[in-house]
C-alpha cells in the first residue's frame, strides 16, 4: 500500500513538472527568451520628453510557474528594466533603453546580463535599473540615477555615460547644468558631468532639490536633527543668499515654467505606519491649496499639464492631469 502511494505521488510530481513546462511561452529567438505568460509590470518616474510625449520607467518581471503538490511557486527567470516613452493619451509606447537580466530556472543565480539595442543583445557587466528620470529637450539629453550613480544619454537612447555619484538629477531650464543630491546636500555640475561643486557647505540632507525657472536659484529640503530643523530653503546657485521658504517639512516637486506656481509634497503616516503622500498645488503664499494627486509630479514644458505617479502599493500608476485639476487620466496601471 505504501509503495503504491509513493508511485502515485511520484507520478503526480512528474506530471506537475511536465505540465508546468507548457504554462510559459516558448522561446521566440534569443531576444524573446524566457518571456513567460506570468509577469508583473511596474511603472515609475514619469516626466516630459516634450509637450506631446512622456518618458517613464517600466520594470517587467517574468516568472516561471511550478505546479507542485498542495502549492504552486513562481520564480523570476527574466527581468527587464526599460526607459520608455508614450503620447499623452497613453498610446504609441516606445522603448528608448532596455537592460535585461536572465536568471536560472529557480530565479536565484544571474546567468546573463544584456542591453537590448535594435533587437540585439549586447552583453554588459551589470543591469542598470533606472530611476529618477529627467529630460532636457534643449540639451537633447535624458538623465537618471541608479545605485547612487548618475547617467546621461541622448533622447534616442544612444551614448549612455556614467557621469557622477548621487541621485535625483534635474536639468537646469537651459539644459546646460544638472542639479543632483548627495548625502551632504545639493550639488551642481555641467550636463556633461564636468565642473562639479557643492552648493552649500553646511550639512544638509539632500532629500529633494529642484531649479527655479530662472536657472539662478534652487530650492532644497534641509534636515538637521541636531537643531531640529526640517524646512524648505532657497539659495543662489553660487551658495549665497540662503533663505527659509517653508517651515512645515514640505518639499517642492516642481515649479510651473513661469514660476507662478509649484507642486509640493509632504509625507504623513497612519497608525498602521503606511506612508501617505499628499501633493498640493499652491502659490508663494504660506497657505497653498491642497489636492490629492500623484507624487513625483512634473509640469509639462508649456505648463498646461502635470504628470506624476501615484503611490498605490506596491509601486504605482502613471496619471496625467490638467494644471487646473479639472481633468485626470490614468495612463498606466501595474499589471
Amino acid at each position: 500500500m505504501f509503495r503504491k502511494i509513493k508511485i502515485i505521488l511520484g507520478v503526480v510530481i512528474t506530471l506537475s513538472i511536465i505540465f508546468s513546462s507548457f504554462l510559459y511561452a516558448k522561446d521566440k529567438g534569443k531576444y524573446e527568451r524566457y518571456k513567460t505568460r506570468y509577469y508583473d509590470t511596474y511603472y515609475r518616474s514619469p516626466t516630459w520628453l516634450d509637450n506631446e510625449r512622456i518618458i517613464f520607467v517600466k520594470y517587467v518581471f517574468y516568472n516561471r510557474r511550478y505546479l507542485l503538490p498542495i502549492v504552486e511557486e513562481f520564480y523570476t527567470v527574466r527581468a527587464d528594466y526599460c526607459i520608455c516613452s508614450m503620447k499623452t493619451d497613453g498610446t504609441d509606447e516606445e522603448t528608448i533603453k532596455q537592460f535585461t537580466t536572465i536568471y536560472d530556472k529557480h530565479g536565484e543565480v544571474v546567468k546573463e546580463v544584456v542591453m537590448i539595442e535594435d533587437g540585439k543583445e549586447i552583453p554588459v557587466k551589470e543591469a542598470i535599473c533606472p530611476f529618477d528620470i529627467d529630460c532636457s529637450p534643449k540639451a537633447g539629453l535624458i538623465a537618471f540615477s541608479e545605485k547612487d550613480n548618475i547617467y546621461i544619454m541622448k533622447t534616442d537612447g544612444s551614448d549612455l555615460t556614467k557621469i557622477a555619484k548621487g541621485g535625483g538629477p534635474r536639468f537646469s531650464p537651459d539644459g546646460t547644468k544638472i542639479l543632483y543630491r548627495r548625502k551632504d546636500g545639493p550639488h551642481i555640475m555641467n550636463s556633461d558631468g564636468t565642473n562639479k561643486y557643492k552648493v552649500i557647505d553646511e550639512g544638509a540632507l539632500g532629500i529633494s532639490a529642484i531649479w527655479y525657472p530662472d536657472g539662478k536659484r534652487i530650492y532644497f529640503f534641509y534636515s538637521d536633527v541636531k537643531v531640529k530643523d526640517s524646512s524648505l530653503y532657497v539659495i543662489n546657485i553660487d551658495g549665497t543668499g540662503k533663505e527659509k521658504f517653508i517651515e512645515t517639512g514640505v518639499w517642492i516637486e516642481d515649479w510651473s515654467p513661469d514660476g507662478s506656481r509649484f507642486i509640493a509634497g509632504r509625507s504623513m503616516y497612519t497608525a498602521e505606519g503606511k506612508n501617505i503622500w499628499n501633493d498640493y498645488l499652491g502659490t508663494h503664499s504660506s497657505n497653498p491649496k491642497r489636492y490629492c494627486i500623484p507624487n513625483n509630479a512634473r509640469f509639462s514644458p508649456d505648463g498646461t499639464k502635470i504628470v506624476g505617479h501615484s503611490t498605490y502599493e506596491p509601486w504605482g500608476e502613471i496619471a496625467i492631469l490638467s494644471s487646473d485639476f479639472i481633468s485626470i487620466k490614468v495612463l498606466r496601471r501595474n499589471e
